[in-house]
């Protein structure tokens, strides 16, 4: 799932921690591994910062958007 907030004004800024961010869950009964969770800020000059885990009061422009995408599953 990927969820998408968009600054609304300048000066507001986000912090975020995910678990599983650095390391991708297992596959179980010979299944490929699942993806991490990942944050991503896409600059409204069309630039992304990210992919990362763990961010703090990253200030955020009018336009701005950050996007939250959760890991995937795993197993066979």
């Amino acid at each position: 799932m990927i969820r998408s907030y968009e600054a609304l004004t300048n000066g507001q800024f986000v912090t975020v921690s995910f678990g599983w961010h650095k390391y991708a869950p297992w596959g179980s009964m010979g299944g490929e591994d699942g993806s991490t969770n990942q944050v991503e800020i896409i600059r409204t000059n069309g630039t992304t910062e990210g992919t990362f885990g763990k961010c703090s009061r990253k200030v955020l422009t009018k336009g701005d958007v950050v996007r939250l995408i959760t890991a995937t599953g795993v197993g066979a």
